[in-house]
């Protein structure tokens, strides 16, 4: 009998704001904003790859004492960016 595996319900655009480091700029980068090294802080014992900075791995064991999730007040904020800038290129 084979099982499948169940795929994760999509996240809010608050909850994708909260589940990552402030310092994140997207694994395309070789670094975050702070100027870490993502391949020296990840967990590379599995597949695909852990990463401090994003909450959903940052369980894993991979570490970096530069990591920060944003605030309530910072989620708010960048939420409300997003938001403006939608609505001016929907007008």
């Amino acid at each position: 009998m084979t099982t499948k595996k169940k795929m994760p319900m999509n996240k809010t655009l608050r909850e994708q704001i909260a589940d990552k480091c402030i310092h994140f700029s997207g694994l395309m980068d070789r670094s975050c904003k702070k100027g870490i090294v993502y391949k020296e802080v990840s967990d590379r014992s599995s597949k695909p790859y852990k990463f401090p900075c994003l909450k959903n791995t940052s369980l894993s064991g991979s570490y970096c004492e530069h990591c920060i999730f944003p605030s309530e007040e910072r989620i708010e904020k960048e939420y409300n960016e997003i938001m403006e800038m939608l609505a001016k290129q929907l007008d």
